[in-house]
């Protein structure tokens, strides 16, 4: 419970500051992930070698440093995705793809099931989609 508080006043106070700040810190946390001994790195080395055998060891701890610090800036984004007003979060949306393809299903008024991959800023979806269609 300690941990959980801790967690979430961490995300409020990020969340006062830009998203570069949020990513800034983010990337610093993945550091700290990627110099540490701990299981993410553990499994996140695992998961580059059986993806990835072709790659040298060296290439392999590339690209294990950038997915910490890819982790470490989306769990640092998660207090402007959590704490925003839903108009500012929406503002961070740039660039949309394959919405006529969603649009063409919600048309055919049979319904449609989004699926996102559980990585990243998945959560804005539940906040863009309602703009077009009740969800």
């Amino acid at each position: 419970m300690i941990r959980t508080l801790l967690v979430t006043v961490l995300l409020h106070l990020v969340s006062l500051f830009p998203l570069s700040v949020a990513h800034a810190l983010g990337r610093m946390l993945g550091s700290i992930f990627y110099y540490s001994k701990n299981d993410l790195k553990k499994i996140t080395r695992m998961n580059i070698h059986l993806c990835f055998p072709e790659l040298n060891k060296q290439q392999q701890d590339e690209l294990v440093r950038d997915a910490l610090k890819n982790v470490g800036m989306s769990m640092m984004e998660c207090g402007a995705l959590w704490f925003w007003p839903a108009k500012k979060v929406l503002g961070l949306v740039k660039e949309v793809s394959g919405s006529e393809i969603l649009e063409g299903a919600m048309n055919n008024k049979n319904g449609v099931i989004l699926a996102a991959p559980h990585i990243g800023a998945w959560e804005i979806i539940g906040l863009y989609c309602p703009q077009y269609r009740p969800m």
